[in-house]
């Protein structure tokens, strides 16, 4: 009878230990799920869409809202200024051949993924002129080679802005002077 006891008596310690394994197992499990969803980017998530519904403000003026894929917000309503190298040369003149002078230009823009990015270039009589907008890459960056020649600049000074744009949302970046010559 004893060892009838004994054996009851070791197959309830086994089972409570194999619970106890169980429950702590399940746990773990819910506390992994639970650190994925309140990481930093999911809490950055969180707050855009509480964002969008206008309880809480987004960091450099994006509205977004949570996606599929929260590596890359959508936007929806407002779009933050892009930002980049406007010009990578201030002077030009339309005839040089020089590198250094040509109407030949590259402009770097920094945007929010699935955007587009252009160029929007003012004159002092209010002339404007635009680079076509180029889709930016998965990091919300586009390279843009454009040539103040092709696009119809005349001698003077010109305002040179990036501008974005998704959707109906669109912004323009800080403004830069280039000088062009004959």
């Amino acid at each position: 009878m004893k060892k009838i006891k004994k054996s009851k008596k070791s197959v309830l310690v086994v089972l409570v230990v194999l619970v106890a394994i169980g429950a702590l197992l399940a746990y773990r499990l819910h506390l992994q799920s639970v650190s994925k969803v309140t990481s930093p980017k999911a809490q950055d998530d969180k707050q855009s869409a509480q964002s969008a519904n206008g309880s809480k403000s987004q960091p450099h003026g994006n509205t977004v809202v949570a996606t599929a894929d929260p590596s890359h917000p959508q936007t929806t309503g407002t779009i933050a200024k892009p930002t980049g190298q406007v010009l990578n040369k201030n002077v030009i003149s339309l005839s040089s051949g020089a590198p250094q002078t040509s109407p030949a230009l590259n402009s770097t823009c920094q945007t929010v993924f699935e955007a587009k990015c252009g160029l929007q270039l003012t004159a002092s009589d209010g002339t404007m002129k635009t680079v076509p907008a180029q889709s930016v890459d998965s990091n919300g960056a586009a390279n843009i080679d454009w040539s103040a020649k092709a696009i119809g600049l005349t001698p003077g000074t010109w305002k040179v802005q990036l501008l974005a744009s998704k959707g109906s949302a669109s912004a323009l970046g800080d403004s830069y002077n280039l000088t062009v010559n004959p």
